[in-house]
């Protein structure tokens, strides 16, 4: 197959479109799985808005932290005493940042 631009487009079976659909509804049920397990285990905090003023505001307690603001989430880093933040449309975005953010000081470390 070919488009505007002569870059040939590899083709793929139904059935194979088809497995690798079903293997991302499996990932998507794993990640949500873990994320479901972080927050239940406090490794990102869901705090209110005046929490999230404190921290950003004091640079503590050290963690992750994820608040509501409206249609809006605010991821705030605080693992290094920075308050690093982030403004998402969705929650999973705003914890995959988190999560981001916590492997990158894993490995600064």
């Amino acid at each position: 197959m070919e488009n505007s631009t002569n870059i040939k487009l590899p083709t793929m079976k139904k059935s194979k479109i088809k497995y690798l659909q079903e293997q991302l509804k499996n990932s998507k049920k794993i990640i949500d799985a873990c994320i479901k397990h972080l927050l239940e285990a406090g490794v990102i905090q869901e705090i209110n808005q005046e929490q999230a003023l404190s921290i950003i505001d004091t640079r503590k307690p050290l963690g992750l932290f994820i608040q509501k603001d409206g249609g809006k989430y605010i991821g705030i880093d605080n693992q290094d005493r920075e308050a690093w933040t982030e403004e998402f449309d969705d929650r999973d975005t705003c914890i995959y940042w988190l999560l981001d953010a916590s492997v990158i000081a894993e490995k600064e470390k």
